[in-house]
């Protein structure tokens, strides 16, 4: 897809063409839309394409705030675990490491 974003905008700085395929998650036609924006001010953005790209670029907000918050869920558990250290939690890590290794 960069590739033939970059032969359709052969003139467009080339981190402009890859920064706008990343923020069209890799997909083509938004990121053709939105560089045609960028680049021709005689163009004028269909509102199907405008809303598709928002939605896109919402998605990937919602993608990077999840895995923001089981990061902070995950290092959090493991932190109140590690801090606690009573046989429970020392007897329940090592069966699972036990399972894990076995498969």
């Amino acid at each position: 897809n960069l590739k033939q974003l970059k032969e359709l905008f052969p003139e467009t700085d080339e981190e402009i063409v890859e920064s706008t395929l990343r923020a069209c998650a890799g997909y083509l036609d938004p990121a053709i839309e939105k560089l045609l924006e960028l680049t021709d001010p005689n163009y004028k953005a269909d509102e199907r394409s405008s809303q598709e790209l928002h939605r896109i670029q919402q998605y990937n907000e919602d993608e990077r705030l999840a895995m923001q918050i089981a990061r902070r869920e995950h290092r959090r558990q493991t932190n109140v675990v590690g801090k606690r250290r009573d046989p429970y939690h020392v007897c329940a890590a090592a069966s699972a490491r036990r399972v894990v290794m076995s498969i």
